[in-house]
């Protein structure tokens, strides 16, 4: 805008300086696109020999795919632990050798699992030693992660929940002079200004969770600079059969549009439906003026790898010598036993567990690592019950008690992220494995968690959940050939058993207790009890069976629905629980590409961040667990030396104490807050702070438990957040 003001400058004397300009504002801001140069396979995934079968196949044939044919989408399935992120990582870069793309943008469904993947793709970029390539990381907690602590929280840095900025484009220059500030991470780490959560998914190499791909194909405000995010570059959505129908519904349309700006996709997952797979290619080389697509199918074997081209929508897969050799490598028998249980909450804490029951049978399995050490988890289908479970276990706990570890979504913000790095630090391949411990958690844990664990106690999930769970139980029984890092209990000769608890009724009919189908459809949950008997008297053999237990539970073809009234009736609502999601997504996505003219096209309705929903019925608000002072003063810890910031002008500093000590919970939970739960009126201009709901503790009596209407909330130091509904 200064050079419009300068009268000695005609038109093409402006144009000319604006561009040279740009050019040095976007290297300044470190948008400037930088190739990698090409390094051994080695070097380039730092712990590998050499690449196995599959990740072999991709670097011989795909390369001249691609030369040939020229961008377009692949789908990698492989069993859980074979090394899918460096299969991605290796298509990337043959991608954007050849389709004139440079970059990487990563999409996980949960902020665990993106925090993992982070720590590859950082590793991955430095080891090939640019001079300077940032890699962000992009969702609703990466200020809490280790690499990102010394990053500025401002006003202008919001998250998908915590609505839009007034400007996204936040000039560094204009950051007053006593503003904390701390190095990057290194070459490879972003400069301030990319830490911000809008600005952060222009960087060439980003990961990010999968809501913030999806807000690019929802009308809120800045989704054309989500778009622009993601394009020109490689995007690898990592377990893309993860998403709820509401979600997978956004997810089509974002692929339709990637396919329309000819945008290279990856697809991972090691539990893909046939039917999954093949929507999702459809989708993009749909987006790519493909049609005529409805009778052709686009799931690649299991294991294995598929390109679809673009230009001709023709599938290439992996070939068949290959595939073969791969499930040799990995081939290994997975033992499931089935403990039918009587579900029942614990209630009181000194509450004896009867024989049979969920908690005494958790305890029972337990013993060997109890009594002898090793590493075990204990994956609870709710937060409530695993609140129950390391209540029990932990009163018969005679070990230290940083043995026994509770990890769950309902958490302050920093011991949540604390607690999951330390899991992947000590159970993973390299790690300072523990003599004894055992982590009651949820789902948490279940993907993209490079993690091995000697035991395992599952309650009753989908197959495909179950399937994931496998692959965290003995992950590296192969790796650590030869090394003595098992329990003495350990069977070496067979392969570790997982545990799965089935609640029954009297009758030993499926009784799912309340609130388990909520999670997932019942069905599903049904289908997968009536196999567990049968995969208990003959394991099945991974990766060779994968793909089958997992189309007869989740596939078009499933016939259990079929086989009795009830189990029509669930299906049935599980069809028209899936169908009301979609309509719902369908009612605020964009437009598909071929059908906008203009920017207004996709704003037609005014939707904030804060506003649009990228999961069904979860608009979550910040909730802070805080302590009262028997003179009224609120505090951030129980001694009362840290006062609730109430300033005009709020320090990175004080922000960080504050958003760490957060956590987030349904909307619905804080609706009915009284004015002792409003937070201090300077919070309300503040767009990380302003949603924020107080939950205080009286410092004296520690009696925090608050009535929100019908819902009744309990901070506790050790289980987390308690909840009940009236």
């Amino acid at each position: 805008m200064p050079n419009a003001d300068t009268p000695s400058f005609g038109a093409a004397e402006h144009h000319s300086h604006a561009r040279k300009q740009a050019e040095e504002e976007v290297e300044r801001l470190g948008l400037a696109r930088f190739a990698l140069d090409r390094v051994p396979f080695t070097t380039a995934h730092p712990g590998l020999e050499k690449p196995n079968a599959l990740q072999a196949s991709v670097m011989e044939e795909l390369p001249r795919l691609v030369a040939e044919r020229g961008s377009g989408i692949a789908v990698v399935t492989d069993a859980m632990g074979a090394g899918k992120s460096v299969t991605a990582l290796e298509m990337a870069r043959i991608f954007n050798e050849h389709c004139g793309t440079q970059g990487v943008m990563w999409l996980l469904p949960a902020t665990a699992a993106a925090d993992q993947a982070y720590d590859v793709l950082d590793q991955y970029v430095r080891a090939h030693q640019p001079e300077y390539a940032p890699v962000t990381l992009v969702h609703h907690h990466s200020d809490l992660n280790e690499a990102y602590t010394g990053r500025r929280l401002s006003p202008a840095d919001t998250s998908v929940l915590d609505g839009p900025s007034d400007d996204p484009f936040t000039d560094p220059d204009d950051l007053s002079a006593d503003d904390e500030a701390e190095p990057g991470p290194g070459t490879a780490g972003p400069d301030r200004w990319l830490r911000g959560w809008d600005n952060a998914l222009l960087a060439q190499y980003t990961v990010s969770t999968t809501d913030q791909a999806q807000m690019a194909v929802l009308p809120v405000r800045y989704s054309a600079l989500r778009m622009l995010a993601l394009s020109g570059k490689t995007v690898v959505v990592d377990e893309a059969h993860a998403l709820d129908p509401f979600s997978q519904l956004q997810l089509l349309r974002l692929l339709h549009w990637l396919g329309a700006l000819n945008c290279p996709v990856v697809l991972l997952s090691a539990t893909m439906p046939a039917s999954t797979a093949t929507e999702l290619v459809r989708a993009y080389l749909s987006g790519a003026s493909q049609t005529g697509l409805h009778g052709v199918s686009f799931a690649p074997a299991y294991p294995g790898w598929l390109f679809a081209d673009a230009a001709t929508a023709t599938a290439h897969r992996m070939s068949e010598p290959a595939q073969d050799q791969q499930r040799a490598a990995q081939r290994r028998t997975a033992r499931i036993r089935t403990r039918p249980v009587t579900y029942r909450r614990l209630g009181q804490a000194g509450r004896t567990a009867d024989p049979g029951e969920r908690l005494a049978v958790i305890a029972d399995t337990l013993q060997p690592v109890i009594s002898h050490g090793g590493c075990a988890t204990v994956v609870c289908a709710t937060v409530a019950d695993a609140q129950d479970t390391y209540q029990y276990l932990r009163r018969t706990w005679t070990g230290p008690p940083h043995d026994l570890v509770l990890v769950h979504a309902r958490v302050r913000g920093r011991r949540r992220q604390s607690t999951l790095g330390d899991l992947r630090h000590r159970l993973g391949p390299n790690g300072p494995r523990p003599a004894r411990l055992v982590v009651v958690t949820t789902s948490l844990l279940d993907m993209s968690l490079d993690i091995d664990v000697d035991l395992m106690v599952s309650d009753l999930a989908s197959m495909a959940r179950l399937l994931q769970r496998l692959g965290r139980l003995g992950r590296f029984t192969r790796l650590w050939a030869g090394q003595d890092r098992r329990p003495a209990w350990w069977d070496r000769d067979n392969s570790s058993t997982l545990t799965v608890l089935h609640p029954v009724n009297l009758r030993g009919a499926t009784a799912l207790p309340p609130g388990w189908g909520t999670i997932e459809p019942a069905v599903t949950l049904h289908e997968t009890a009536r196999l567990l008997p049968a995969l208990e008297k003959e394991p099945p053999v991974v990766p060779d069976d994968v793909q089958a237990l997992v189309e007869q539970v989740h596939g078009v073809t499933s016939g259990f629905a079929g086989e009795t009234t009830r189990l029509q009736q669930m299906a049935a609502t599980h069809q028209t629980r899936t169908g009301r999601q979609q309509q719902l997504s369908a009612i605020h996505l964009v437009p598909p590409a071929k059908r906008v003219s203009s920017l207004a096209d996709l704003h037609r309705q005014h939707l904030t961040t804060a506003q649009a929903a990228t999961r069904p019925g979860v608009l979550p608000r910040r909730l802070l667990p805080c302590y009262r002072s028997p003179d009224g003063t609120l505090t951030l810890d129980a001694a009362g030396w840290l006062p609730l910031p109430d300033q005009e002008h709020l320090s990175p500093c004080h922000l960080r104490s504050i958003l760490e000590r957060t956590l987030p919970v349904p909307a619905a939970w804080v609706t009915r807050a009284s004015a002792r739960h409003q937070p201090p009126a300077s919070w309300k201009q503040h767009p990380l702070l302003a949603d924020t709901v107080l939950l205080p503790t009286d410092s004296v009596t520690r009696e925090s438990e608050q009535c929100f209407g019908h819902h009744w909330l309990r901070m506790d130091e050790g289980l987390g957040l308690l909840h009940h509904k009236q």
